[in-house]
Order: structure tokens, then C-alpha cells, then sequence
């Protein structure tokens, strides 16, 4: 629950950067067409985009962080771009993504980049303030 939570938390910081973002008009809402995609039904509330993005995506990954063996803010920036880096593979490798999300320029990048890796330092920080330090087991 710690890393479920602490991935929920982190996407919704990571949220205000996109706000300001598309606030700045740098970026559109992408969000709101995960869920029309997601369902199948191009006049789907955007509420099921968020649902995704923030219950299963954001906390999703934040649970998968804490299963891992690393703590702190430097392996949750880390881990924060290894998630944008897959996603900019899959918007470069599969050119439609870009219609459904959003085009893959270099003030997108930069923006998608920063915000994970805010992501990541909040998801980083919070579940090391709640979860002990991974260790190894010894080998038999």
C-alpha cells in the first residue's frame, strides 16, 4: 500500500507540472483520450482517463517501485526517466500513439521527462520515508 499510495501522491505533483504546462500552452490534456481509447468510445468522460491515469497507471507504478530493492530520491528520479524513456519509445516506435496522446516534440519531451522525474523524486522520498531499506537474503 505504501508504494500504491506514494505513486498516487506522486502523480498528482507531477500533475501540477502538467498544468502549468498546458496552463503556459506548451502541451494539451492528453489524459482525457486514455480513457476514450481505454474504452473504446470517442465520447467517454474524461474522468475514466484520469481514473487510469492516477489509480492504475501512477500508483500502479508506484507499487511496482516498491517491490524493488532501491530507496530514495536518486533511485526514484531514476526510475521516474526509465518510465518516460519506454514511453518514448513506444510514442516513436508506434507513430498513431502520437495521435492518441500527444506528439513527440522536443518541448513535449522535455516536459513528459521533467515531470517523471518529479515523479519519481516524490515517489522516491515517500516510500523511503515509510518502508525499511531493502536487503539481500544470504545465499544457502
Amino acid at each position: 500500500m505504501v508504494g500504491y499510495c506514494a505513486g498516487f501522491v506522486a502523480t498528482g505533483i507531477y500533475d501540477l507540472l502538467r498544468l502549468a504546462l498546458m496552463l503556459l500552452g506548451l502541451w494539451a490534456d492528453p489524459i482525457p483520450n486514455i480513457g476514450r481509447v481505454l474504452l473504446n468510445d470517442p465520447s467517454a468522460s474524461w474522468l475514466w482517463g484520469y481514473a487510469w491515469r492516477f489509480l492504475g497507471n501512477g500508483a500502479g507504478m508506484g507499487l511496482t517501485y516498491a517491490m524493488l530493492p532501491w530507496r530514495g530520491v536518486r533511485s526514484g528520479i531514476i526510475y521516474g526517466s526509465a518510465i518516460c524513456l519506454g514511453l518514448f519509445a513506444l510514442l516513436a516506435l508506434v507513430p498513431a500513439a502520437q495521435t492518441h496522446f500527444f506528439p513527440l516534440t522536443l518541448p513535449t519531451a522535455i516536459g513528459a521527462m521533467g515531470g517523471h522525474r518529479v515523479y519519481g523524486a516524490v515517489l522516491g522520498r515517500l516510500s523511503a520515508a515509510r518502508l525499511r531499506p531493502a536487503r539481500r537474503r544470504a545465499r544457502r
